[in-house]
C-alpha cells in the first residue's frame, strides 16, 4: 500500500488522484490509486505462447508460467504488477530441425525460411544429366524432425544408337549418359557423312542430333555470278574437275579447276572484277591522284621525284592497266643508285671495292682508278646518273692481253669450273672452314695471268671480310671489331665477331619480298656469284664436288623472302670395273665364290666416298713361301699382289655383279625417280621402270639387269625456267601470256616473246621466237 503523502511534502503517491475534503480547512491529500486486475486479453499474443491454459483475469501481485506452441521451445513467467503483465524467462524459439541432408547428384535450397527450424521447407532439384525419380522434392521441418525421404537423383541416358552398317561409330551407343560424344564416320572412304560427324547426350536425355547417314561424294553445280560452268552437268562425282569460265573483263579467282571432294569443292568458284592496283612508292607522283584502282585499258601516269627513275630510267612514265588485270610496266619510281660494278676485272681493286661505302646517289661522285692493261676514257671521276656510271664503260682497254691462268688451288677448300665460262671459277670450303669473304662460297676471275681476288678458307671460328666495314685485321678472330655503315649517309655501326660470326648490324631495309644469300649446302656450289640481297624470282643452281650426288632440285628460287628447298651433295662410292655409283649411306652385299671364298662375303656401306670396309675375296690356301692371292676392290682402285713374278688376280663376284647375273640397285636419275621401291638384289633380266619430274621430258623409260649390269638408256631432260624477274630485266613480256602458267618450260616447247611497251628490241639481240633446248633457252632483249 502506498502511504498518504501531504502534498507539497517529500512526494506523492502516483497513479492516484488528488482530492480536497469539503468543509476540511489545511493541506490537500493525494490517496493512493486501488490494485487491478490483469487481464488475459492483455498478453502479447506474437510471442508463440500458448495461453489456452490462461484464465480471463489475474489479481495484482499474481503470478503465472506459460509455455510456448507446438514447434517452440523454451517458457515464459507472467507477473501482474498493478494492472499490467510484467513477462519473464527465455522465450520461445522455433524447433531445429537439424540439416535436411544432401541428396546424391543433386542440391537443395532453403524454399521457406532462412534456418533449419520448425516451419521451414527446402526444395531439392538434381544436377545436370541427372532426373528426380522421388514423388516429392520437398522436405518440411516438423515437430518430430523432417518430413519426407531425401530425394533421389539417377543419371539420364539418352537412347541406344544403331548406325546403318556402312557407318563406323565411336563411343557409347549402348547407354549415353550426359555428356558422353560418339564420333560417326563412312566405313567407305568412296562416302561422305550427311549430317552431324559427332553428337552428344543432352541434360534432357536426348541425343543433339539425328544418326548420320552415308551417302556417295557428290557435289552440286554453283552458281557463279559473273561466270558460268563448262561441264554440261548437274552433280558431280569425287575428284570430278569443274570447268568454269568467267564474263568479259572478270577472271577467275583461282587458275587450279575446283575438285569435288568429301567436304564440297575444293574452294569456291567464283569471278572477280580485273583490275589493276595501284601502290605509290616514295619519290613518285600519280596522276590522276589518289586513284589506286584501275581497269583494263584505263592509264596512270608517273612522274619521279628528284633523284628517282622508273625501272626503264625515265623521270616520266605513262603505264596501261591489261586486260589480264597487270600494268605493263612497273608503275613506281626508284630512288637512283650506283653500285660499284662487282668482279669487273678492269677497274683497280675488282670486287673488293665493292660495299655499300662505293654506292652512289643521283649525281654524285666516286674516285676510281683502272687495272693495268686499262685506262680511263676520260679524266675524272665516275659520275653516278639516271643511266648509271658515267662514263660507259669506266675502263677501256690499252692493248690485248695474253695472260692465262694455272689451275687454281684453294687450302682447305675446293672449286668447280663453270662450263660456260672457264675464266671464272666457283670455290668453297671443306667441312670446319669457310672462305674469307662474305658467304659460304666466292667467286674468282682469271686477270692477267692470276686468279683475282686470291681464294681463301679460314677456320670457322674466325671472321671474315664484311662489305661496308672498315678492314682491320687480315683475319678476324673472337673479340676483333670493326665499323659498318649499312648504306651511304646511315651512322657508323660497331660489330663484333663472337665464335665466327659477326654481330648483325641494325638496318632498317624498306625492300619487301627480299632473300639473303641461298642456303650453305655442304659439299656444294653455288653457280652466281654472292650478293647481299637477291630480288624476287631470282634462281640459282648447285653443282657438287667431285665424288659427290646431287639429290633432290638442282635449282632454288627466291619467294616472298625465302629460298626454296636446296638440295644435298651426298658422298658417292663406286666399284670398277661396274662403275654403279652408290650414294651415302647405301649398302652393299657381296658374296665369294670358289676358289677365293676364304671370306664369305659381306656388307659393306658408303660413307662419304669411301666404303665402310675393303671389298675383298680370299682363297681358302696359300702355298707356303708365298703371298695370300687376294684382290681388294676399294673407290674404284684394283690392287694384286704377286707371286714369284706370276700376277694373280682373281674374280670378284660381287651381288651387283655375280655368276648369276643378279644387279644391286640402279643408278640414280637426275630430274627423275624409280616407279617403284628401290630393291637391293635385282634378278637378271628384270625390268625397273623410272619416271621423270614435273616439266621433265622422259627419253626412255626402262632399265634392264643384264648379267650383272643395268642396261638401256634413261634420261630425264631439263626444263627451262624463264620468271617475271628475267623478263622485266629484259624488257620482254609472252606474246601469249593466257598460255603460260608456270615458269617452267619444256624441252623442245617453242615460245613468243614482244618488247615491253614503248621498247624496242636492242641492237644484236637474239630473235622474240626461241626453243627450250635441254634446259637453256636464249632471252632476247629490248631497250
Amino acid at each position: 500500500m502506498c502511504p498518504f503523502t501531504l502534498v507539497g511534502g517529500q512526494g506523492e503517491c502516483s497513479p492516484s488522484p488528488r482530492f480536497h475534503l469539503p468543509g476540511v480547512q489545511g493541506p490537500t491529500f493525494t490517496l493512493c490509486g486501488l490494485s487491478e486486475d490483469c487481464q488475459k486479453d492483455a498478453v502479447d499474443r506474437t510471442s508463440n505462447m500458448d495461453l489456452s491454459s490462461l484464465k480471463d483475469s489475474y489479481a495484482d501481485g499474481d503470478t503465472v508460467r506459460v509455455t510456448c506452441h507446438v514447434g517452440y521451445v523454451g517458457f515464459y513467467r507472467l507477473a501482474c504488477k498493478s494492472g499490467a503483465w510484467v513477462r519473464t524467462g527465455r522465450g520461445c524459439q522455433a524447433k531445429p530441425c537439424g540439416h535436411p541432408g544432401d541428396a546424391p547428384n543433386g542440391m537443395f535450397e532453403l524454399s521457406k525460411g532462412d534456418q533449419f527450424v520448425f516451419g521451414s521447407e527446402v526444395t531439392y532439384t538434381c544436377k545436370l544429366g541427372y532426373q528426380m525419380v522421388s514423388q516429392n522434392n520437398r522436405r518440411n521441418c516438423l515437430v518430430s524432425g523432417w518430413d519426407n525421404k531425401i530425394p533421389t537423383c539417377e543419371a539420364l541416358t539418352c537412347p541406344i544408337i544403331k548406325p546403318p552398317s556402312n557407318i563406323l561409330a565411336a563411343g557409347n551407343v549402348e547407354s549415353g549418359n550426359y555428356g558422353d560424344v560418339v564420333r560417326f564416320e563412312c566405313q567407305s572412304e568412296r562416302m561422305k557423312l550427311k549430317g552431324a560427324s559427332e553428337i552428344h547426350c543432352t541434360e534432357s536425355g536426348e541425343w543433339s542430333a539425328q544418326t548420320p547417314t552415308c551417302e556417295e561424294i557428290q557435289c552440286e553445280k554453283p552458281q557463279i555470278p559473273n561466270g558460268k560452268v563448262l561441264n554440261d552437268k548437274d552433280v558431280y562425282k569425287e575428284n570430278d574437275a569443274l570447268k568454269y569460265t568467267c564474263d568479259e573483263r572478270f577472271k577467275r579467282i583461282n587458275e587450279r579447276q575446283p575438285v569435288c571432294g568429301r567436304y564440297d569443292w575444293s574452294y569456291k568458284p567464283a569471278c572477280e572484277e580485273i583490275t589493276c592496283t595501284l601502290s605509290v612508292a616514295p619519290g613518285t607522283t600519280t596522276f590522276p591522284r589518289g586513284k589506286n584502282i584501275f581497269k583494263p585499258g584505263e592509264t596512270v601516269e608517273v612522274v619521279c621525284n628528284d633523284g628517282f627513275k622508273t625501272i626503264t630510267k625515265e623521270t616520266r612514265e605513262t603505264f596501261t592497266c591489261k586486260e589480264d588485270g597487270e600494268w605493263d610496266g612497273r608503275p613506281s619510281c626508284e630512288e637512283i643508285f650506283c653500285t660499284w660494278p662487282r668482279n669487273e676485272p678492269r677497274i683497280r681493286g675488282g670486287s673488293r671495292w665493292w660495299g655499300p661505302e662505293n654506292t652512289k646517289k643521283n649525281n654524285e661522285k666516286l674516285a676510281y682508278d683502272c687495272a693495268y692493261g686499262y685506262k680511263k676514257p676520260e679524266e675524272g671521276d665516275a659520275t653516278c646518273t639516271i643511266k648509271g656510271w658515267h662514263p660507259d664503260p669506266l675502263c677501256v682497254g690499252k692493248f690485248r692481253k695474253d695472260g692465262e691462268c694455272e689451275a687454281p688451288t684453294v687450302d682447305n677448300g675446293f672449286t668447280r669450273v663453270k662450263p660456260d665460262n672457264k675464266g671464272i671459277v666457283s670455290y668453297s670450303c671443306n667441312a670446319g672452314y669457310k672462305p674469307f669473304t662474305v658467304g659460304w662460297w666466292g667467286e674468282i676471275t682469271c686477270t692477267g695471268g692470276s686468279w683475282v681476288p686470291t681464294p681463301k678458307c679460314i677456320e670457322n671460328s674466325q671472321c671474315g671480310a664484311v662489305p661496308g666495314a672498315t678492314p682491320k685485321f687480315a683475319v678476324y678472330r673472337d673479340g676483333d671489331s670493326l665499323e659498318f655503315q649499312c648504306r651511304p649517309g646511315m651512322p657508323l655501326q660497331l660489330i663484333t665477331c663472337r665464335n665466327g660470326t659477326w654481330g648483325t648490324p641494325v638496318c632498317e631495309d624498306d625492300q619487301k619480298d627480299i632473300c639473303g644469300p641461298p642456303p650453305h649446302v655442304e659439299n656444294g656450289i653455288v653457280k652466281v656469284p654472292y650478293q647481299r640481297f637477291y630480288q624476287e624470282g631470282y634462281s640459282v643452281k648447285y653443282e657438287c664436288r667431285k665424288s659427290f650426288q646431287l639429290r633432290g632440285t638442282p635449282e632454288v628460287t627466291c619467294n616472298g623472302g625465302a629460298w626454296s628447298k636446296p638440295p644435298a651433295c651426298v658422298g658417292t662410292c663406286s666399284l670398277n670395273p661396274e662403275k654403279q655409283i652408290y650414294v651415302t649411306g647405301d649398302e652393299l652385299m657381296y658374296v665369294c665364290h670358289r676358289p677365293f671364298n676364304k671370306k664369305p662375303g659381306g656388307t659393306v656401306t658408303c660413307q662419304n666416298g669411301e666404303w665402310s670396309e675393303t671389298v675383298e675375296c680370299l682363297r681358302d690356301w696359300s702355298p707356303v713361301g708365298t703371298f695370300p692371292e687376294t684382290h681388294r676392290v676399294c673407290g674404284g682402285q684394283r690392287a694384286a699382289y704377286q707371286n714369284n713374278s706370276k700376277a694373280f688376280l682373281n674374280t670378284v663376284f660381287l651381288s651387283n655383279v655375280d655368276p648369276l647375273g643378279h644387279c644391286g640397285p640402279p643408278p640414280a636419275l637426275e630430274g627423275g625417280d624409280i616407279s617403284t621401291s628401290v630393291k637391293q638384289l635385282y634378278e637378271n633380266g628384270e625390268n625397273v621402270e623410272f619416271s621423270c619430274q614435273q616439266f621433265y621430258i622422259p627419253d626412255g623409260t626402262q632399265k634392264t639387269c643384264s648379267n650383272g649390269r643395268w642396261t638401256g638408256d634413261v634420261k630425264c631432260i631439263e626444263p627451262c625456267k624463264v620468271t617475271r624477274q628475267m623478263m622485266e630485266n629484259r624488257g620482254i613480256n609472252y606474246q601469249h601470256p593466257e598460255r603460260i602458267s608456270s615458269p617452267y618450260i619444256k624441252h623442245n616447247d617453242r615460245l613468243t616473246f614482244v618488247c615491253q611497251r614503248w621498247k624496242s628490241l636492242k641492237p644484236g639481240s637474239p630473235p622474240f621466237q626461241q626453243y627450250c633446248e635441254s634446259g637453256q633457252m636464249t632471252l632476247p632483249e629490248c631497250e
